[in-house]
């Protein structure tokens, strides 16, 4: 049986309910090396996003701790790992071997969704598209994936088709067909992310019409979700490019202002 747990460093507990930047309890959590009871392990999972926002390098070896902790259970271990690689991907790493390690021991359908996503990803950096569409395709055909899962997979196939490849036209029929799949399950991000590729895709063709149509159906679909304000952010650029070529500089103008406050917003909250 697993070893009980002892109790949270009191340090960093007496911290969080004082209500101080959560990077703060992180370091005082990493200086007191502890072993992971259930007060450190849920405020983790709950804050280490906050964390890792402000302080990505402490975040990781505050999760590469945990992960090593034997006192905490495989299901949290799990959820654990999945943050770890998560954020050792968005810091420029290569973390296949994390990856896979997750793959090998995972039970939950919507952890090993995001790490076969994150290993196709790694292998189009690496170079290879033809193989990192190839692994996306098998991926769909697993029974047990969610439909949202399914859209984002297309989607992130498209894009591989249109840069990796060049392959414009099979690139709008991979994302028409993510764009169906992702309104059939309403899913946001995936919906946004199908409807960017058509915008890229009529962009190239100079259908400068049909991407802010395109463009302006994609900012609807995530407009009310505070976690997607950052590609929000990349919607509004890429319509004010597209207003640009329309002659719609005024638009263009207004556009650019709402990026600033979408922009100055998100820095707020950094420093919440």
């Amino acid at each position: 049986p697993r070893p009980p747990a002892p109790p949270s460093p009191p340090a960093a507990e007496a911290l969080a309910a004082a209500g101080v930047p959560p990077e703060r309890v992180a370091g005082q959590l990493l200086a007191a090396t502890p072993t992971y009871d259930a007060w450190t392990v849920r405020w983790l999972l709950d804050n280490i996003d906050a964390v890792a926002g402000r302080d990505p390098v402490i975040a990781v070896d505050l999760l590469a701790d945990a992960t090593a902790s034997e006192s905490i259970s495989d299901e949290d271990r799990d959820a654990i790992a999945v943050r770890r690689v998560r954020w050792l991907f968005r810091l420029g790493r290569r973390p296949e071997a994390e990856a896979r390690a997750v793959l090998a021991t995972t039970r939950d359908v919507e952890h090993a969704a995001e790490m076969r996503l994150l290993l196709a990803r790694l292998t189009y950096h690496g170079g290879d598209a033809a193989a990192a569409i190839a692994d996306l395709r098998r991926a769909e055909q697993d029974p047990s994936l969610p439909e949202f899962w399914k859209a984002r997979y297309q989607t992130l196939r498209a894009r591989f088709e249109r840069t990796g490849l060049n392959d414009l036209d099979t690139a709008a029929r991979t994302a028409t067909a993510a764009l169906k799949q992702a309104t059939s399950v309403a899913d946001p991000k995936a919906t946004a992310d199908a409807l960017q590729e058509l915008w890229y895709v009529a962009t190239v063709h100079r259908d400068h019409t049909a991407a802010l149509a395109h463009v302006d159906r994609a900012l609807a679909a995530i407009a009310d979700d505070p976690d997607l304000a950052v590609p929000q952010l990349d919607l509004l650029d890429n319509r004010t490019f597209t207003l640009q070529n329309l002659d719609r500089l005024t638009e263009a103008s207004d556009t650019v202002a709402r990026m600033r406050i979408l922009a100055t917003r998100l820095d707020r909250k950094s420093v919440v």
